[in-house]
């Protein structure tokens, strides 16, 4: 039997009974957190019936349930924990039932080998990208434990994971979202919906599910704005809803008044099909749903896209609704909006992220000619210097020069001496004749090399 203390220091204990020791001496254990949470993932994996902890077990039925816990606490979404979960079953393959207290590094160097050949059997190698994610997965896991006490060390932590090429996003050009546009346009897939979710995405930069969760009472037609409050995420079990990604995904994004009479017009197109098949309409329908009110799955939405896309002539690096997201946030920077405000626009807590990630520049030339003012050229060195007195301003190595300072500073003197009796010192004035130019290198000597002494 498990409970958990509230200390008078704010900390939390667990305890925990132990079967009794000699002559019936009664035994108990106990670990102190600083957190209750701490606390109840401690006591989730306590075995009740054999009082052992969690380092007795192997390691996929621990960091199953080590996800279930978090998926229960709230910690991590349904997706999530789905994906955990697969990772949780390929090293249940790639380790096998070893106990998570005999794991070693060796262990999880020949786990890498192990999910070549899982990806390898499955038609598609692990890259070097997802080894990562299972290894970063799998190292929180033991650091969790290693926190706890749980095991002695993390073995993650002397394993060299593949560095992973991760490919920056690029933002698509016009003329391609154009052609995206008149193939969406005449395309009948999702409902022939796809092209106005295009338009939208463009136009104010939602994330995909923030998109397709919109419902008609986040539309805001007075003050031409849509709240953001809740996004879809689709599993293998379903569709359902959750929360912006992030806090900052609470917000509200402005509409041109072009927009908002468009999906003014989509809703009422909607309303007369529904009530046409004895539906209710109201404000809870969604923007974008099919003929039963049901709401579009986001990976069919996202398919439609990529197969557009390949046909509009898109590079693989501009991502189909992703990198409309990334032009809106280029378009808006290039605006000379502040970044802080295309931050909140897109729903991000750090601007600095926005701007190192979602700004893009052209692949071409960027063009800076005329941007920066022309500045007044005085004293520039004539074509006619005199042969024979050697590169203006270059120093050699042992070089001397008559009186104080460093050459250049002697033929700047000799200049400004030259241009003083032409008149070219003055601002506005002509550059110094040639002439004047060849009087004030009279005025810097060469240096005579010094002699050896044998």
């Amino acid at each position: 039997m498990t409970s958990i203390v509230a200390k008078q220091n704010g900390r939390f204990q667990v305890r925990w009974e132990l079967p009794n020791g000699a002559e019936g001496v009664r035994r108990r254990g106990s670990k102190t957190f600083e957190t209750k949470l701490d606390a109840e993932i401690f006591c989730s994996f306590v075995h009740p019936d054999a009082h052992r902890r969690v380092a007795d077990v192997d390691f996929e039925k621990g960091m199953l349930s080590w996800i279930d816990y978090r998926l229960a606490a709230g910690l991590i979404n349904a997706k999530t924990a789905e994906r955990q979960m697969n990772i949780a079953n390929n090293f249940g393959r790639a380790i096998g039932d070893k106990k998570l207290i005999l794991l070693k590094s060796d262990d999880l160097t020949k786990a890498q080998v192990t999910f070549k050949k899982i990806g390898a059997a499955a038609g598609r190698p692990f890259a070097a990208r997802t080894s990562r994610q299972h290894f970063a997965v799998g190292k929180k896991f033991c650091a969790f434990l290693a926190k706890a006490g749980m095991i002695a060390g993390n073995p993650f932590d002397a394993i060299d994971v593949p560095k992973a090429l991760i490919e920056r996003v690029v933002a698509p050009q016009e003329d391609r979202v154009e052609t995206l546009l008149e193939l969406a346009g005449a395309s009948l897939s999702c409902g022939g919906l796809l092209w106005l979710i295009i338009v939208l995405i463009s136009q104010t930069g939602l994330r995909r599910g923030e998109a397709l969760a919109l419902r008609w009472g986040d539309l805001d037609s007075g003050a031409g704005c849509l709240l953001i409050h809740r996004a879809l995420m689709q599993t293998r079990a379903s569709v359902t809803e959750k929360k912006p990604k992030t806090e900052a995904g609470h917000r509200k994004v402005a509409l041109a008044d072009w927009l908002v009479a468009l999906l003014q017009a989509h809703r009422d197109a909607q309303t007369a099909l529904r009530r046409a098949a004895g539906l209710a309409a109201g404000a809870d329908d969604y923007v974008f749903g099919d003929a039963e009110g049901a709401p579009l799955f986001p990976n069919r939405v996202s398919g439609m896209v990529a197969y557009l896309k390949r046909r509009a002539g898109w590079p693989k690096r501009a991502k189909g609704l992703h990198g409309l997201r990334h032009r809106f946030a280029t378009l808006l920077c290039r605006s000379a909006l502040p970044i802080s405000d295309i931050a909140k626009v897109l729903g991000h807590a750090d601007a600095s992220f926005t701007l190192r990630t979602y700004v893009h520049a052209d692949e071409e030339v960027v063009p800076t000619a005329g941007l920066i003012p022309t500045p007044r050229i005085t004293g520039a060195p004539s074509a006619a210097a005199k042969p024979g007195a050697g590169k203006a301003g270059v120093v050699t190595p042992g070089s001397r020069t008559r009186g104080t300072g460093t050459p250049g500073a002697a033929k700047t003197r000799a200049v400004k001496a030259a241009a003083g009796r032409t008149g070219a010192g003055k601002a506005g004035a002509e550059l110094p004749p040639a002439a004047a130019l060849a009087r004030a290198q009279d005025t810097i000597r060469t240096p005579t090399p010094r002699r050896t002494l044998r």
